[in-house]
């Protein structure tokens, strides 16, 4: 193995993320990890295929398919037969995810937190899904599974998602009914949301 080969990688996806604004604020020194990540790294522009659903970018990320190929496109489907509304849990599990790949070549990987996936391939190293992602279908998973226990000892759940069960299996994002008692979330509601934030964040 060349020593090109033998460098570690670190990939950060950040959901929801507005680029221009996060390097803006990075060239501010309002996000120094950032900002030293952009200086010491290797970058490029990644541009969505056309008509592509936002629910699929993660699935697309982690099969390294399209839409077409692994079914999942939006938490939201319309059964052709009948119209009906039904809500679509993604089932991509029959997909080997690239880093199990990777770890078959006998290098290590660390994932954490990759969106609609879960500890169901193995991989040589550690897996850790659902800490504290935004959409939830299958409850926190780890690989090895002491590791959740370890994490809870350690660290605690995840600050944002107070109150709700990490290990539920469910079909929603539980940050968004959390400081929420009606439809939309009052302008106090949102101040309490926002005081969880600085905790997950390690400091505003």
């Amino acid at each position: 193995m060349s020593e090109a080969m033998k460098k570690r990688i670190l990939y950060v996806a950040l959901d929801a993320c507005d680029p221009a604004l996060a390097q803006r604020f990075a060239g501010e020194g309002k996000m120094p990890n950032l900002a030293r990540l952009l200086e010491a790294s290797s970058r490029a522009p990644v541009d969505n295929p056309h008509g592509l659903f936002v629910g699929a970018l993660w699935a697309n990320f982690g099969t390294a398919l399209r839409p077409e190929r692994h079914g999942f496109h939006c938490w939201d489907k319309i059964d052709p037969s009948s119209y009906e509304y039904l809500l679509n849990t993604p089932r991509i599990d029959r997909f080997e995810p690239f880093w199990c790949a990777i770890g078959k070549d006998g290098r290590k990987v660390c994932v954490i937190d990759v969106p609609h996936h879960r500890t169901s391939h193995p991989a040589h190293g550690v897996q850790v899904f659902e800490w504290g992602c935004h959409d939830k279908h299958f409850g926190l998973t780890t690989s090895p599974p002491e590791l959740a226990s370890e994490i809870e000892q350690r660290f605690g759940f995840h600050p944002a998602l107070s109150g709700a069960n990490p290990f539920e299996v469910r079909d929603c994002a539980p940050d968004d009914d959390i400081h929420r008692a009606g439809r939309f979330r009052t302008l106090k509601e949102d101040c309490a949301l926002l005081q969880d934030l600085p905790g997950a964040t390690g400091g505003a």
